[in-house]
């Protein structure tokens, strides 16, 4: 079986004009500044070798490095190699001096087909394998060249390019960060400041440890906040706590992360703690009635249905304290919390806890009937996701205007859930006939799922809502 193999070239750019420029300014010693520099990009690569668990090979023990690597998913392997790329694009070398305050690089990208992995040998395969010497020459050659002739200048910044093989496995929004160098060269140039504008969330999911799914890979390009989205994040700044509850598959744990991510980014530190699991679940009420004992100051916290998943999971200490948890949270220093929660295990926790409205504020609801997610909204989320699967019908007019006009009734696709898994599943269709069966096949999976909720309410609850049923009574 062959596997996908990435290889990045990367040389300290103009290192020996860089060295001339130093002796003539007399600035500094310029082998010390060398050796300072060399020194700066290999504490770097010592600390990708750690993280990302690949092997690293400085072949020519000079200024100038290979970094070999499997992706661990083949899915994610060009978005693994942006991540790797990003730790590379901003290299401190400790000088205050203008022009030598970080490394610059350029660097290559390739990838190459080989059979056999467990009988790798990684300094065999750079010293054999033409996709090294392509490119060093072919591809970082070739910018240089082009840029002296179109510029009448030598390079001065961090450039990376790629060859067509890598820039053919990419998805859509990667393809975006990329310019072709001309129509002649066979590589493409990556756009570093689109780049640098995802440090932050490769920053993030770093931090919380949660980066397998491609919704959370990808939350800058997919997410599409609903309309009390700015309710929402302005409620948990000034009351330093929300519960984000509403209807199933509506977008609350999607949003819960996209707080985190905005939050991240105002400088709190996230922390998560996932309820997939009856023990999980169980740890994160004991934290909550202890939670003095986690605040911290500018972090940020989210609890992923401490409650129960399906059904209320009791818990008397919660329940008689969740006052006073509330009052510990809004009176502690620059922290945040997020609790998610079904709507109807909500509703249990705060009839047994015998809630007053001093807790309402802090609600927020996602729901179908509220129309969180409207005509455009849903409209935009379809198309995002449309655009990553390279859907087919996003690219012929006339279907594009069918789907489009299908979901313009509210029952169609009503929630993001059923929006991703319309997009997945009609990628390869260019049939309106079968476009229009699964647009009623994924709109009923969300109903199901919602007739499912009904099953957990409380009796009354059901009555109620038979009632409305018989007598077609809407609910506004």
């Amino acid at each position: 079986m062959k596997d996908f193999l990435f290889l990045i070239y990367l040389d300290i750019l103009g290192f020996e004009r860089l060295a001339k420029d130093i002796e003539e300014k007399k600035i500094v010693n310029a082998k010390k500044l060398r050796f300072d520099f060399i020194d700066a990009v290999n504490k770097k690569i010592d600390v990708i070798k750690s993280e990302f668990s690949i092997p690293i090979s400085n072949y020519s023990g000079k200024d100038d490095w290979y970094i070999v690597f499997k992706p661990q998913n083949q899915i994610f392997a060009v978005d693994e190699c942006f991540r790797i790329i990003s730790e590379l694009i901003d290299i401190k070398t400790g000088y205050l001096i203008q022009n030598y305050t970080d490394v610059k690089l350029e660097i290559g990208i390739g990838c190459a087909e080989y059979q056999d992995l467990e009988e790798f040998d990684q300094m065999r395969f750079i010293a054999e394998n033409e996709t090294i010497e392509l490119l060093k020459t072919d591809i970082i050659g070739y910018y240089h060249s082009w840029y002296k002739e179109k510029r009448k200048d030598s390079i001065r910044k961090t450039f990376i390019v790629i060859t067509d093989d890598v820039y053919n496995l990419m998805d859509p929004f990667e393809k975006e960060l990329c310019q072709q160098i001309d129509e002649k060269a066979i590589c493409y140039l990556i756009d570093i400041n689109s780049l640098k504008r995802k440090l932050p969330t490769y920053q993030f999911f770093k931090i919380i440890n949660f980066y397998n799914r491609i919704e959370y890979r990808k939350i800058q390009e997919l997410y599409v906040p609903p309309l009390e989205y700015n309710q929402i994040r302005g409620n948990l700044k000034k009351n330093k706590l929300i519960f984000l509850t509403g209807t199933p598959e509506y977008g609350k744990t999607y949003t819960a992360y996209n707080l985190l991510l905005d939050f991240f980014n105002d400088g709190n530190i996230p922390k998560f703690y996932r309820g997939n699991t009856p023990e999980e679940r169980r740890k994160m009420r004991e934290d909550l009635v202890d939670i003095e004992l986690l605040l911290l100051k500018n972090h940020i916290y989210y609890f992923e249905d401490p409650f129960g998943l399906i059904e209320y999971e009791r818990n008397g200490q919660i329940e008689r304290k969740i006052l006073s948890i509330i009052d510990l949270i809004k009176n502690h220093e620059s922290c945040y919390v997020i609790i998610s929660s079904r709507e109807e295990v909500f509703k249990e926790f705060i009839r047994y806890a015998m809630i007053n409205t001093k807790i309402t504020k802090s609600i927020v609801e996602l729901k179908i009937k509220n129309l969180s997610y409207n005509y455009e909204k849903r409209k935009n989320i379809l198309t995002n996701w449309a655009k990553l699967y390279n859907s087919i019908w996003l690219g012929n007019v006339k279907l594009m205007k069918f789907v489009f006009k299908q979901i313009s009734n509210d029952e169609v696709l009503p929630s993001p859930l059923s929006i991703k898994n319309f997009a997945i599943a009609s990628k390869n269709i260019a049939n309106e006939i079968k476009l229009r069966e699964i647009l009623i096949s994924k709109s009923e999976e969300t109903f199901v799922a919602f007739a499912k909720e009904i099953k957990y309410m409380t009796l009354d609850k059901q009555l109620f809502l038979l009632l409305i049923y018989i007598f077609n009574y809407k609910v506004l």
